[in-house]
C-alpha cells in the first residue's frame, strides 16, 4: 500500500477544516516545474517564491512529489532543494508512471496529471500550475496528446493556470477539453489566455468575473469533473506575441531536428525558447507561475472564509470565560497579535560585506500585540492575550519566548489562549545598523509561525468563551493570516465588541481589506505609509494622489469611525466624519 506523508503545515490545515478538505485552504503545487520546467537555481528560487506567495495570501502550500516511493503532500526545505538540484535526473511522473515509481521506491517529480492523482488521494481541490498540457502541434501525425486532459476530466479539482502552453495546438486542446467534459473558464476576460500572452484569439467557453465566483463554482454540489481556470498573465509581464511565436517555431524545428520526443519534449522546447528570447520567456514563465499561485490561494481562502462565516451564523450562544486568576473575571480588553523577539545589532565600524563584523547585539521583547498587552496591563486594564510562541523541538522550549510570556503573566495578563506551536520558532526580527551611516542596513523578519493553522483552534476556544458584557474592546494586529483575521473580526462583530486595528507595516496593512473586515473596524492606528497602503487597496481611483486626507476619506467611507495617523515627531492626526458625513481632521 502506498505511503502518504503530509507536512505538518498541511496536516494542521486538514485538522482545522472540520472534515471537508474543500475548505482547508490547501493549494497543491506541482514538482515537475522544479525538476524539469526551470533551470537551477531559478527553479529553487521559484519554488520558494510560489510557497511564500500562497502563504502570504493566507493559504497553505502543498508541493507534491514522490520520494522513495512515498507520496509527499507538502515538501520541507531540504526536499525542495533536493528536487531543484537533481533536476532532470529525477523521473517525470504522470499517470502512466505513478504506480511504477511507487512500487520501485523511486523519486518522482509530478506532472499536472500526476499532481491531479495526488490531489485525489489527499482530498485537495485547488491546484496552481503554469500551463496545461494538451494536443501537440502536428498531433494528427504523431498522436502526441498530454495525459493532463483525461486526468482533469477524471478529477474534481480546479486547475488554476495561464491557459494551455503556447507551444501546443490551443484550438484543438480546447476542443478536446470540451469533449472530455471539462469546464474551461477564463477569469476576468472572455478570451482564453495563451500562457505567455493574455490573448489566444479564442473565446473561453465559460466566463468567471471574480475570485468569489470561482469559489462559488467549486462549492457547487454538482461539479461533475475538473475545472480549468484560465488566468491571463498580468499585463506588465506579458510577452510580445510575435517574439514568442517565432521562438516557438524555431524551438519546435530544433526539437524535430534532434528527434526530441515524449517526456523530454516540453523541457527541451522551453529551454530553447528561453535561449531564443534571451530569457524573456523564462521571466514571463516565472511571473505567471507566481500570479497563478496567488489566484489559487485567494480562491482557496475565499472558500475557507465562506465556511467560517456559515459556521459562525449557526453557533450556539457564548459562555463565560472560565476564572483562572484575579484579572480574568471581568476582562476589559482582548488582544490578538504577535509575540516577537527583537534582536538589534550595531557594528563597531562601517559594515564590510561578506565578513564577520564586530559589534554589539541586544535582545528585547516585542511584537505589536505583545506591546499593547503589556502597556494595557501596566495601565491597570484587564487583558486577555492570544498569541503564539515556538516549540522547535518536541522536548524543548524557546526559553526567551516563554520568559516573555511569563513576564506578561506576572502583570496579570490572561494567557489561556496563547499557544506553543510545534515545529516553529518564535517570531524574530533581526536588524543590523551601520554605526558609520547611523541607519538600518538590513533586517530579517521571521513571522512564519503566524501562518500556523493551529492558531485557528485557539481562536475557536476564545470564540466559545467570549462574554459580550465583559469586553469593552478587541485589538488585533496584522501579523495573523487572512482567515484568522476574518474569524477574529467577525467573532467580535457578532458580539458587538469594538475592534481596534494596528496595521503593523505598510506591506501587511491592507490584509484587513483582503480579509473583508475593514467594515468592522472602529478605530485604526496607521502611520502615513500604512494609511496610504490601505487606501490604495480599496480605492478605484488608482491615479489620484494618495494624500493623507484622500486616503483617510477613502477608508472612513468604508465604515471605520476614527483613524489615528501617527506622524513621528509631528504628532498624531485624527481623521473622522462628523454626524453630517463631513470630513474632519
Amino acid at each position: 500500500r502506498m505511503k502518504v506523508v503530509y507536512s505538518k503545515e498541511v496536516q494542521s490545515a486538514f485538522e482545522c477544516c472540520h472534515g471537508d478538505r474543500l475548505y482547508s485552504k490547501v493549494v497543491a503545487l506541482e514538482s515537475t516545474v522544479i525538476a524539469h520546467g526551470l533551470p537551477y537555481p531559478e527553479n529553487l528560487e521559484t519554488a520558494r517564491l510560489l510557497e511564500r506567495t500562497v502563504r502570504q495570501c493566507g493559504a497553505v502550500p502543498a508541493t507534491m512529489a514522490i520520494i522513495r516511493g512515498a507520496l509527499h503532500v507538502g515538501l520541507n526545505t531540504a526536499q525542495l532543494e533536493y528536487f531543484a538540484e537533481q533536476g532532470q535526473q529525477i523521473r517525470k511522473v504522470s499517470r502512466r508512471d505513478f504506480s511504477y515509481a511507487v512500487s520501485q521506491k523511486l523519486d518522482g517529480a509530478l506532472t499536472v496529471a500526476g499532481t491531479l492523482i495526488a490531489c485525489r488521494i489527499a482530498g485537495i481541490r485547488i491546484f496552481a500550475t503554469g500551463g496545461l498540457g494538451g494536443v501537440h502541434r502536428g498531433a494528427s501525425d504523431t498522436f502526441d496528446i498530454s495525459a493532463d486532459i483525461p486526468e482533469i476530466a477524471r478529477s474534481n479539482v480546479m486547475v488554476v493556470c495561464a491557459g494551455v502552453k503556447s507551444i501546443l495546438d490551443i484550438p484543438k486542446t480546447l476542443e478536446l477539453l470540451e469533449t472530455a467534459g471539462v469546464a474551461v473558464c477564463a477569469l476576468g476576460q472572455h478570451e482564453f489566455p495563451a500562457f505567455y500572452t493574455r490573448s489566444s484569439g479564442l473565446k473561453a467557453p465559460l466566463f468567471l468575473e471574480s475570485i468569489e465566483s470561482a469559489a462559488e463554482l467549486m462549492k457547487s454540489e454538482i461539479v461533475l469533473g475538473g475545472v480549468v481556470l484560465g488566468v491571463p498573465v498580468p499585463k506588465e509581464s506579458e510577452a510580445e506575441g510575435n517574439l514568442i511565436e517565432n521562438a516557438i517555431q524555431e524551438a519546435l524545428k530544433s526539437a524535430a531536428d534532434n528527434n526530441i520526443q515524449g517526456a523530454e519534449f516540453t523541457p527541451f522546447v522551453l529551454k530553447e525558447m528561453a535561449r531564443l528570447t534571451s530569457n524573456a520567456s523564462l521571466k514571463v514563465n516565472i511571473q505567471l507561475l507566481v500570479n497563478n499561485a496567488r489566484i489559487a490561494a485567494q480562491v482557496a481562502l475565499t472558500l475557507s472564509l465562506s465556511k467560517l462565516s456559515a459556521r459562525q451564523r449557526h453557533q450556539s450562544s457564548p459562555i463565560s470565560v472560565h476564572s483562572a486568576g484575579p484579572n480574568e473575571d471581568k476582562t476589559e480588553l482582548v488582544v490578538v497579535g504577535a509575540t516577537v523577539l527583537d534582536i538589534q545589532c550595531t557594528t563597531d565600524s562601517a559594515i564590510e560585506h561578506s565578513e564577520s563584523n564586530p559589534g554589539s547585539c541586544s535582545l528585547t521583547y516585542g511584537g505589536v500585540g505583545r506591546n499593547v498587552a503589556e502597556a494595557s496591563a501596566r495601565l491597570g486594564v484587564r487583558v486577555v492575550f492570544l498569541s503564539a510562541v515556538g516549540k522547535p523541538e518536541p522536548n524543548s522550549q524557546d526559553t526567551d519566548a516563554h520568559k516573555m510570556l511569563s513576564d506578561l503573566e506576572q502583570l496579570g495578563v490572561n494567557l489561556k489562549y496563547s499557544i506553543s506551536v510545534p515545529g516553529f520558532y518564535t517570531a524574530r526580527y533581526v536588524a543590523t545598523h551601520d554605526i558609520q551611516r547611523g541607519d538600518l542596513f538590513v533586517s530579517v523578519a521571521d513571522m512564519k509561525i503566524f501562518d500556523s493553522p493551529l492558531l485557528y483552534k485557539s481562536i475557536q476556544m476564545l470564540d466559545r468563551d467570549l462574554n459580550t458584557a465583559e469586553r469593552s474592546g478587541l485589538v488585533i494586529d496584522a501579523n495573523f493570516d487572512l482567515a484568522d483575521l476574518f474569524q477574529v473580526c467577525t467573532m467580535a462583530s457578532n458580539r458587538n465588541i469594538k475592534i481596534f486595528y494596528e496595521p503593523t507595516s505598510a506591506a501587511k496593512a491592507p490584509k484587513i481589506v483582503a480579509a473583508g473586515c475593514l467594515k468592522y473596524v472602529l478605530v485604526m492606528f496607521p502611520n502615513s505609509a500604512e494609511l496610504e497602503a490601505i487606501a490604495k487597496r480599496i480605492s478605484k481611483q488608482k491615479h489620484h494622489p494618495f494624500t493623507p486626507e484622500f486616503s483617510a476619506k477613502t477608508i472612513l467611507g468604508e465604515g471605520t469611525k476614527r483613524i489615528l495617523e501617527t506622524r513621528g515627531k509631528a504628532g498624531v492626526a485624527v481623521h473622522w466624519l462628523d454626524k453630517n458625513g463631513n470630513y474632519q481632521c
